[in-house]
């Protein structure tokens, strides 16, 4: 088992209320298991109440973001990642998934205070498992009335391969 963590920073995060923020893609030959979640305001210029949560996503037509995250490893020596990231620009996800399944968590937050999913602990870590060539990923349910600076992250853990 091998841990990773993905991360976007967006400088003016505006998307349409629903929009993919940071996804996920398992590797076709492993299982990953989610750690936590989170989406970071990074200013504080204007407070509002949001809306978020982390889905599984079906994907039926062509997936794309505005970006490549780049993975890090927690663990010195670890082989590098074969999860393929997809990250949101400005306005969110350059391609949006066709569907969204019903989320593993979703909860309205202060944009000051940012949205958290920590799974509760099972098998000694994480929380919900990708199967292999599953997706999943941070969405924003509810449009920020301003564009505000964000940071979003996965924290997951490889196993197989």
């Amino acid at each position: 088992m091998r841990f990773y963590t993905t991360e976007v920073e967006i400088a003016a995060l505006n998307p349409t209320a629903g929009d993919g923020i940071l996804i996920i893609e398992a590797p076709a030959d492993m299982i990953v298991k989610i750690i936590r979640a989170v989406l970071y305001n990074l200013d504080n210029d204007t407070h509002e109440m949001l809306h978020a949560g982390f889905f599984k996503v079906n994907v039926t037509g062509p997936l794309a973001g505005d970006s490549t995250p780049p993975i890090q490893q927690h663990e010195t020596g670890d082989a590098a990642s074969t999860v393929t990231t997809y990250g949101a620009g400005n306005a969110g996800m350059a391609t949006e998934p066709t569907s969204w399944l019903e989320p593993l968590d979703e909860q309205g937050f202060s944009n000051l205070n940012g949205y958290e999913y920590n799974p509760p602990l099972a098998n000694l870590m994480g929380g919900p498992i990708l199967s292999p060539s599953e997706l999943a990923g941070i969405r924003l349910m509810t449009a920020p009335s301003v564009a505000f600076q964000a940071k979003a992250l996965i924290e997951f853990a490889e196993i197989g391969g």
